[in-house]
């Protein structure tokens, strides 16, 4: 997903931001378990 259009979902679907933050997290969680780093939950 490119930038500007998360962006345009996150400015222009308010109720869908939940989920665009879970799929953000989830996906820097893999990218750092792909580096070999700890997966880190705040």
């Amino acid at each position: 997903m490119r930038f500007l259009s998360l962006q345009s979902a996150w400015e222009n679907y308010p109720e869908k931001r939940v989920q665009i933050e879970a799929d953000i997290r989830a996906a820097m969680r893999q990218l750092l378990e792909e580096l070999g780093g700890p997966a880190q939950t705040p």
